[in-house]
């Protein structure tokens, strides 16, 4: 019996601590302070550009719409730029009424202002024909505020439809398509260029196959002299040319020097014009195609032209006229020996056979 009474106990004093707990979060939820939410998010920020009543309106200073570029012939539809004299574009813009379109316009977009702009411009479209009346719009500054009005403005606008249109109410059907005729200058034009194609092509071909068949012209080959009548030759012109007259020492024994060597090189088959009188000398001597003595000449007439070559010796022109002579001198018994004829033997006379 007492567990019993204890445990009835423990189950109120259970109950009791939890509706106390209840009590003390109430509590704390009504002490709570209140949140504060952003303005952007608590209310709505009010309209920079506040509409005006009519008398605020008309209370304003007034300035009047002239037209700056329209049609002949205004037309429902069609675009026109106004203006508004003596308003700057920079510190202004229009404030179009939301009723406009009701009336029968609509503003399209401001118009490209330009610079040093006294005026401010803009541009409309007529919506309904007859006569249409702009109302007066608010202008306003930078920072939103009205400054000024415009003056009423209105125009005479033409309908779109035909006078004679019997449905005026009903769109116009589609049309079919339109057959356009092909221009018979661009054909024969075309024909042309194609005629003037094909014989270009055919004689560009014509031209080509005649080159190609064509033989091409080879130059004559001059026959290769022997080295004994080359360097004769060029003795001979070296003489008549006269450089040794003319007191040109040194071309004369430079032109002489070279004539030798290509003699030597070609005779005796190695490499003279690229070598030094010394090594003529050595490959001459190694070879054994000389005699002792023609080998004593050719030094003698080597150091003689390489005196002058390389140094600044003044020879008398007697001395340069005596190495020529010394040079042909020294070809003449030195070049190769003539072939021997060949030997054809003699044929018997058909009368002696028989």
């Amino acid at each position: 019996m007492v567990a019993d009474m204890a445990g009835k106990l423990r189950g109120t004093f259970a109950v009791l601590a939890l509706l106390l707990l209840i009590a003390d979060m109430s509590g704390s939820l009504q002490a709570a302070p209140p949140v504060n939410l952003p303005s952007s998010i608590a209310s709505p920020s009010p309209s920079p550009s506040p509409s005006l009543t009519e008398a605020e309106l008309l209370a304003l200073p007034s300035h009047d719409v002239e037209i700056f570029r329209a049609p002949e012939a205004l037309r429902v539809g069609d675009s026109l730029v106004l203006k508004i004299p003596g308003i700057s574009p920079g510190e202004v813009t229009l404030d179009p009424l939301p009723e406009l379109q009701e009336q029968g316009w609509l503003l399209t977009s401001l118009s490209k202002q330009e610079e040093n702009q006294k005026e401010f411009r803009f541009e409309a479209a007529p919506l309904k024909p007859g006569t249409l009346i702009l109302p007066s719009l608010p202008l306003r500054d930078q920072a939103g505020k009205a400054f000024a009005r415009t003056n009423p403005f209105s125009l005479q606008i033409a309908s779109s439809i035909k006078p004679e249109d019997q449905k005026p109410s009903e769109p116009a059907p589609l049309r079919p398509p339109l057959l356009l005729n092909f221009p018979v200058w661009v054909a024969f034009a075309g024909v042309l260029l194609l005629i003037a194609l094909v014989v270009g092509a055919i004689f560009a071909f014509r031209k080509l196959r005649k080159k190609q068949l064509t033989p091409a012209r080879v130059a004559p080959i001059k026959p290769v002299l022997p080295e004994d009548e080359e360097a004769l030759a060029a003795l001979k012109a070296l003489e008549t040319g006269g450089p040794l007259s003319r007191g040109h020492f040194k071309a004369h024994y430079f032109g002489l020097s070279e004539i030798l060597k290509a003699y030597l090189g070609r005779r005796y088959r190695f490499d003279a014009l690229e070598s030094t009188s010394r090594e003529i000398l050595l490959a001459l001597e190694k070879r054994q195609r000389l005699s002792e003595a023609a080998l004593d000449r050719l030094e003698i007439l080597f150091e003689k032209l390489d005196l002058v070559k390389f140094t600044d010796h003044i020879p008398i022109p007697s001395e340069g006229i005596d190495l020529l002579r010394e040079a042909r001198e020294l070809v003449l018994t030195t070049r190769r020996p003539p072939a021997p004829a060949p030997i054809l033997e003699p044929r018997l006379n058909s009368k002696e056979n028989t």
